[in-house]
């Protein structure tokens, strides 16, 4: 019954974003097969996982209800789908951005922003060298590190230098984009942010950098495709890209598991999953990461006993900037946990919007991200507004985090894409002082 509903919903859906998007990857397909996997991953119950109520799935339906309704306004009002005229005209426009026109800016982009966050990240190593005296004693003590910086007693390491390498990814992938092909300068920020999150013991970090990648390489293969610039391979070029996309999301999701270590087997854990324990991939631990949240929203639902301040969740940096200064309490860096029959604290974006703002927030909230993510989505593909693209992968990336937490709680999200929409900004004035001068 369930996979019938899931079906039922999912399939009309998909062929709607087709026919409004013009692409079957497209901020509507997005969304709707995160959720259809992560429901039936649920749903599989290799873990004992309790039943969701009718209280969940009414939430869950009205919330994709919600940001269909915010993605079908934007077109009902700006009446873009059916001008297939002007569509047409653009589409075949050869208008780009100086950043597509040259790939030595992007290089020499990634290459800045990757160095400052590879010095950022060794910065932090030198911290834990002098707590542990060797690279080995570091891995050893992972699990140690992590409850420091649980606690807040992992101190010294400068803040917020991975927004440096997030800002290189960004560039690292436009550059891999115009090549069609994964280039070698991708691996100093990618690399500088594995590095900075090995120390610090993070996942959603990752996590973050490798959706980030592969979502702006993939669009700039889409968006060179659509004017017809890229040679006659693109097409098995774009199959190849989306591909490499998942591996390295899976492959991610693989080496954040095993960073933390912890138990390979889970009270409730039936005799399948048991089976899976030897695997590389889908082990037990990979599993829960995939299907467990969901259970968590069903069971915050139920219990409904969590009292946060207005938007703690969704804007967590500013409540810490603002503790440092003793104007407010100092937030909890995680969410309340439940046992469902695992111990899990992250519900999904919908758990951490419901506590900010209630029942009638969320569905706000929802239908702006995606009344926004399809007005940056039409800045992009047909006016060519690369302020819009950095916008539209920032949004894409909350999103790609929906069957997770509120991505936007991390300051990397809200600090990142500033140092990005800085950049891009003076890239767009000295272009535009450049076209003057050569008048």
């Amino acid at each position: 019954m369930v996979y019938l509903l899931l079906n039922i919903i999912s399939i009309p859906s998909l062929w709607l974003s087709k026919y409004l998007f013009k692409k079957w990857i497209n901020p509507l397909s997005v969304y709707v097969i995160i959720w259809y996997f992560l429901i039936s991953f649920y749903h599989l119950k290799l873990i004992n996982y309790n039943d969701l109520s009718f209280e969940t799935w009414y939430i869950i339906i009205i919330t994709y209800i919600a940001y269909l309704l915010g993605i079908t306004t934007y077109f009902i009002a700006n009446n873009t789908n059916t001008d297939k005229k002007s569509r047409k005209n653009i589409k075949n426009s050869q208008k780009l951005s100086i950043l597509f026109e040259n790939s030595q800016i992007s290089f020499y982009l990634t290459l800045c922003f990757g160095i400052i966050g590879l010095i950022g990240a060794l910065q932090a190593w030198t911290v834990l060298l002098k707590l542990y005296g060797t690279v080995t004693e570091i891995l050893l003590h992972l699990g140690a590190l992590y409850q420091m910086r649980v606690r807040g007693d992992l101190e010294g390491m400068l803040p917020y230098t991975s927004i440096f390498s997030y800002a290189g990814i960004f560039f690292a992938g436009i550059n891999s984009g115009i090549k069609g092909k994964i280039t070698l300068i991708s691996i100093i920020p990618l690399g500088a942010l594995i590095i900075k999150e090995i120390a610090i013991v993070g996942r959603a970090g990752i996590l973050f950098g490798f959706i980030e990648y592969g979502l702006v390489f993939l669009f700039v293969i889409l968006y060179l495709n659509e004017r017809k610039i890229k040679s006659k391979n693109s097409k098995t070029k774009l199959i190849v890209t989306t591909l490499l996309a998942l591996v390295l999301f899976i492959g991610s999701i693989t080496f954040i598991k095993n960073l933390r270590g912890g138990h390979k087997t889970f009270t409730g854990q039936t005799r399948s999953i048991q089976k899976m324990e030897d695997s590389i991939f889908i082990t037990p631990s990979i599993y829960l990461y995939l299907s467990a949240h969901i259970g968590v929203l069903n069971k915050y639902l139920e219990m409904n006993n969590e009292e946060m301040r207005f938007g703690e969740n969704t804007f967590q940096f500013v409540y810490n900037i603002l503790s440092k200064f003793n104007i407010v309490q100092k937030p909890s860096g995680y969410q309340k946990g439940y046992y469902i029959p695992v111990w899990v604290n992250t519900g999904t974006f919908i758990r951490e919007l419901l506590v900010d703002f209630g029942i009638h927030g969320l569905l706000i909230f929802v239908f702006l991200l995606g009344l926004s993510i399809t007005l940056c989505w039409v800045q992009f593909f047909d006016n060519s507004k690369l302020i819009y693209f950095a916008i539209l992968i920032f949004l894409f990336i909350i999103v790609a985090f929906s069957f997770l937490m509120m991505i936007t709680r991390l300051a990397n999200w809200f600090l990142s894409l500033g140092l990005i929409l800085i950049t891009l900004n003076i890239i767009d004035r000295f272009n535009s002082y450049r076209k003057e001068v050569d008048k």
